[in-house]
């Protein structure tokens, strides 16, 4: 019996890898390609806020973050305060808040005035899984954002966020795979409940306003704390270096939370800002305490604010910059 040569054998098993490599790489361009948000989706409200971004005129106020922005800050009433042009980009945290700082970054122009400020589960708080830092696969929000605007994938810089964003195309293609290949596809809806059209044109989320009634939710949470991460503070100050760079400060303030989540967690929150402060290397505004409100003035989350949290808080943030940022002062 004559055996084929080990050469021959060789070849043709290279051969098949390279074929079914090509043939998996294939599968995932057509079902990323044949994929689509649905206009409405609350995450494409980031075509509204890069436009924003844009096409407003500088100086600004940028307000960098999650969810805790979108939900709790009246845009134009710090618009009206000070003078200036109010861009909010928060969504939600489930894309990490160092995602979204790398989406911001290159729009900040000379004279913005960049404020930051994120839920704590994306610095210390691993409830869910881990801490949020660069995302989650909850809702696969970089994968989404990529079939809004290809050129977000650029951002994807981390290996965290690399296995995120592959995790998230795998299950669409198991999904299609399971459903039908080639079976026409609705566009995706990150969430029935939220809307792109519920946002302000400063992009703050209004669609919760008229409801002020209490939830009935339990906001005593158990926090699992963990302690920062110091590449987190190290790729943050990278980011912020970056922008004040161009002209901009950056400038940090604890995010909205429900009295019963603090009381919960009291200790590992109050010295957040003690090791925030002691990390980054741009300014801290504000103590954690500045911005925390009794249950019944937040919504449906310990981050959320009802209509009358978010005025108090509105009217919080423009205190603490008032005392503190000189140049806003001047532009009054």
């Amino acid at each position: 019996m004559v055996r084929p040569p080990i050469k021959k054998i060789t070849a043709i098993i290279i051969s098949l890898t390279i074929g079914v490599i090509l043939i998996f790489i294939s599968l995932n361009f057509f079902v990323f390609s044949t994929s689509s948000v649905c206009d409405d989706a609350y995450l494409a409200s980031y075509l509204d806020k890069r436009d924003l971004l844009l096409t407003t005129d500088s100086p600004r106020l940028i307000l960098v973050g999650d969810s805790v922005f979108a939900f709790s800050v009246d845009s134009e009433t710090l618009s009206n305060t000070f003078g200036l042009p109010v861009v909010n980009t928060g969504i939600y945290g489930s894309m990490g808040i160092y995602y979204w700082m790398t989406l911001v970054e290159p729009y900040v122009r000379q004279g913005d005035i960049v404020l930051l400020s994120t839920s704590y589960k994306h610095w210390i708080d691993a409830r869910q899984l881990d801490v949020q830092f660069f995302g989650t696969n909850r809702k696969s929000s970089s994968w989404l954002l990529a079939l809004l605007d290809i050129s977000t994938i650029r951002n994807i810089t981390h290996q965290e966020q690399l296995k995120i964003f592959i995790d998230a195309q795998l299950q669409a293609l198991n999904e299609r795979l399971k459903n039908g290949l080639f079976v026409s596809t609705p566009c995706i809806n990150d969430t029935e409940r939220l809307s792109r059209w519920e946002f302000n044109e400063y992009g703050d989320y209004i669609g919760h306003l008229a409801d002020i009634e209490d939830q009935g939710r339990n906001l005593s949470r158990s926090m699992l704390i963990k302690p920062i991460d110091e590449e987190f503070f190290s790729l943050t100050n990278d980011i912020v270096q970056r922008m004040t760079a161009k002209g901009t400060s950056v400038y940090f303030i604890p995010p909205s939370l429900a009295e019963s989540t603090y009381r919960t967690n009291q200790d590992a929150l109050d010295n957040f800002l003690p090791a925030m402060r002691e990390g980054l290397e741009f300014s801290v505004l504000g103590s954690v305490v500045d911005f925390v409100y009794p249950d019944h003035m937040m919504y449906d989350t310990e981050y959320h604010t009802n209509r009358i949290g978010r005025e108090i808080n509105t009217g919080n943030i423009i205190m603490l910059l008032s005392e503190n940022i000189d140049s806003l002062n001047l532009l009054r």
